[in-house]
């Protein structure tokens, strides 16, 4: 990723308030630390729709630099008890 994109979208910032966020919910309590950490990197790329250089062609997925052992399944389900957890923060 170029310092130009990386400058221009606060996906750092992002993924640091969704993995702060996620202890709001039990999501720290059912999924290992790495995971949470991927997952929330995930959600803020995906919030921005930035796509990881390379990611289509390389042997493996980015995300499995940081764990070999998540899928991207383990990801969305993640993300999803992330989003509910704005979903109940938002609720009158």
């Amino acid at each position: 990723m170029n310092r130009h994109t990386w400058e221009r979208t606060p996906v750092a910032v992002t993924a640091w308030g969704a993995l702060r966020d996620s202890y709001h919910g039990t999501v720290c309590l059912r999924h290992t630390p790495q995971h949470v950490a991927v997952a929330a990197l995930y959600f803020a790329l995906l919030c921005y729709g930035v796509e990881v250089p390379g990611d289509a062609t390389g042997e493996r997925a980015w995300w499995q630099v940081f764990s070999e052992s998540v899928t991207k399944s383990i990801m969305d389900a993640i993300v999803k008890e992330i989003v509910q957890i704005y979903e109940m923060d938002a609720r009158p």
